[in-house]
This record gives C-alpha cells, structure tokens and sequence, in this order.
C-alpha cells in the first residue's frame, strides 16, 4: 500500500475529537430542554449509580443533580462508540517513542490507570459545579481524554 492509501484509511483524530465535543454538548443540550431524560435516567440507573465519582455528584452545589448524573451517565456509556471509532484513528505516531524505550508494559499499566481514574474521581472536581453548561463541557473532555488513554493501551499492546 501506499502512503497516500494509508492515510485514507485513517479518520482524523482532530475531526473525531471535534465530534465527540458536538456529541456531548448536544447531549447537554437535549437533557437541558427535556430531552433524553429517561435514557439518562436508564444510563444511571444501569451504569452510572455504579461508578464512584458519579455517584458523588450530589454534593455538587448550584447544579441540577439530576441533569448532571444523567449527563455523565450517557457520556460514559458512550466511551465504547468513540473507542469503536478511536480504533480507526492513526495513533501510531504517538506512541512511537516508548516502544522505541522497551517501556510498552509500564506504558500500558499506567494509562489504563490515568484511564480509569475517571470512575474514581473524574467527576469531582471543582469546574462546572454552578453551570450545567461548563459541567457538560468537561464532562465530554474527560470521558474523550480517559478513551483516547484506553486507545493507546490498546495501540501499544496489540501494535494496531
């Protein structure tokens, strides 16, 4: 194959990232006016009461609880659908100089640890507890950041 072959079979990671951030925002925007409630709901109910951090967002203060829990809920649920398309992205580049350290193994270890810790204390944090817009916001680069962390464990060890 050809260089030019190769990049057409990638999507870019930019034009994904700026996806994901439409994604989560229109998601805010739906709950915001009413819709998508009952799928939140059902995504916390299912999912989300299970994970740490969104089961602490009640102590958030001058937030719609409900709004915030849902959103966060969906955002996570969707972490598979932009790891599906993550796997189409070219993400070799970045990865390039610790395979050539040999530190695959500790590289793999500790971005799955950076990924996870979004079930811990990913939500907890001090940004957006009075706005549901700039909730959401994070929200979506949290849930974005902790899958491109899983896509990279997943490129360094499987080489694809």
């Amino acid at each position: 194959m050809s260089n030019e072959q190769l990049s057409q079979k990638y999507l870019s990671l930019s034009i994904l990232g700026f996806a994901w951030l439409i994604y989560g925002l229109a998601t805010a925007f739906c709950l915001s006016h009413g819709h998508l409630r009952e799928f939140s709901e059902f995504a916390y109910d299912n999912f989300g009461k299970f994970i740490p951090s969104v089961n602490r967002i009640e102590r958030l203060t001058n937030l719609d609880v409900a709004l915030a829990k849902g959103h966060a809920s969906l955002m996570l649920a969707s972490i598979p659908l932009l790891f599906g398309g993550f796997l189409f992205c070219d993400v070799e580049n970045s990865v390039s100089g610790i395979r050539k350290k040999g530190k695959e193994t500790i590289a793999v270890v500790l971005l799955i640890v950076i990924a996870s810790g979004i079930f811990i204390a990913g939500f907890n944090h001090s940004i957006g507890r009075n706005n549901f817009a700039k909730f959401s916001l994070l929200s979506t680069l949290i849930t974005g950041i902790s899958a491109y962390c899983y896509r990279l464990a997943f490129c360094i060890a499987t080489k694809k």
